[in-house]
């Protein structure tokens, strides 16, 4: 039987493929708004996650990172356009099991933040890109810790699946997002 990590990898691949598909087509490094609007989008999927998140982390004795996380992402759109989003999405209640999965998938996207990272200091060099130094550096740490602990936590595959595809389809769901600047900053 294949591991905890290789199931929920092998059941959110398509629908992780087509939210990397919808970042990278949304081009969020091409200019300050857009940057700005990545931004807000991040920081509107941790609010909406980070409970689950940190109670996992508090369970395998990780550094509670989800304040660290939108004080970071605050400080980079501190001096970009002020950007609001079309809609607010409720801040949900997950099981256990299912917060297993939601910290799976918010975990595992360190990995795509050392590519985001390099990616923005190219094309925003004069930007602060706090949120993605941070998740990239942090994740290092924390993925295999994180994937040790998932294996042993007995979790039920199915509702560890309902959290990480929820993630995704959340993301979908921001990034389909429409916006509106509200306010430039220079």
């Amino acid at each position: 039987m294949k591991s905890t990590r290789a199931h929920l990898h092998d059941e959110t691949a398509p629908i992780h493929k087509q939210l990397d598909q919808l970042i990278s087509t949304s081009s969020p490094f091409a200019d300050e708004e857009k940057y700005a609007l990545y931004l807000t989008r991040m920081e509107q999927l941790y609010v909406l996650f980070s409970t689950p998140l940190d109670e996992i982390a508090q369970r395998i004795s990780l550094p509670v990172m989800s304040s660290h996380i939108k004080k970071s992402i605050e400080q980079d759109k501190a001096t970009l356009p002020k950007i609001a989003l079309s809609q607010t999405l409720p801040i949900q209640c997950w099981s256990l099991d299912e917060s297993w999965g939601i910290t799976y998938t918010l975990e595992g996207s360190t990995m795509g933040a050392r590519y985001l990272l390099r990616t923005a200091r190219e094309q925003l060099p004069h930007r602060s890109h706090t949120f993605l130094e941070q998740v990239a550096q942090t994740g290092k740490e924390r993925w295999p810790r994180f994937c040790e602990a998932l294996e042993s936590s007995g979790c039920t595959r199915e509702q560890a699946t309902r959290g990480a595809q929820a993630v995704f389809h959340t993301a979908l769901t921001l990034f389909e997002s429409t916006h509106d600047t509200t306010e430039d900053v220079i």
